[in-house]
């Protein structure tokens, strides 16, 4: 696996609050960890919000081994990082250096990897042969960044349907939303 140089930096902001770049990192679930994903539940104002914890993967310049991290988002944020933080994607945090770890308040979206994209994208009478990756969520149509085609109107759709989507029971039984893992 090939990964880029990224930076890991710990910063005290003006106010004296601890926080955390971090740049070129890679979403580590092609391995033996997994993002996890704790749906909300309580009532009403009671309500404790979902969390997901994203494991990462930095590659520090002079460092001759990768840094292992995890983010974590609350909220509609991690519904959404559930949903679209596919293998091995390339995103750039900005958290808060908390107790329970690194809270992500923002971010940038990177590219796919390319190990990624092949094993994401296949050709439509293909689809049974191809597995996609191991959560089932990625797959794409062959010409899928071809604006103007089939694939890329087929390839929006999809992206559309997986914006919509929520949290089910369904998603307890199996044990998965979107790239991540249930935990309850």
């Amino acid at each position: 696996m090939i990964i880029a140089y990224g930076v890991i930096q710990k910063v005290v902001n003006a106010a004296g609050i601890p926080f955390v770049r971090i740049f070129g990192a890679r979403v580590d679930t092609a391995g033996k960890r997994e993002m996890l994903y704790t749906p909300a539940y309580g009532k009403d104002d009671e309500k404790v919000p979902a969390k997901v914890e994203i494991p990462l993967v930095v590659r520090e310049m002079h460092k001759k081994i990768l840094t292992e991290i995890t983010v974590i988002a609350h909220g509609e944020r991690a519904d959404m990082f559930a949903k679209f933080l596919n293998e091995m994607k390339e995103i750039h945090f900005f958290c808060t250096d908390t107790l329970d770890g690194y809270i992500i308040k923002d971010y940038v979206w990177g590219a796919d990897s390319a190990k990624t994209l092949e094993k994401e994208t296949y050709d439509w009478p293909g689809l049974i042969s191809r597995t996609g990756i191991s959560s089932g969520e990625g797959f794409r149509p062959k010409n899928w960044f071809v604006p103007g085609t089939d694939d890329n109107l087929i390839w929006k759709l999809m992206l559309e349907g997986r914006r919509k989507r929520q949290f089910s029971e369904d998603n307890i039984k199996s044990g998965r939303f979107g790239f991540a893992k249930v935990i309850q």
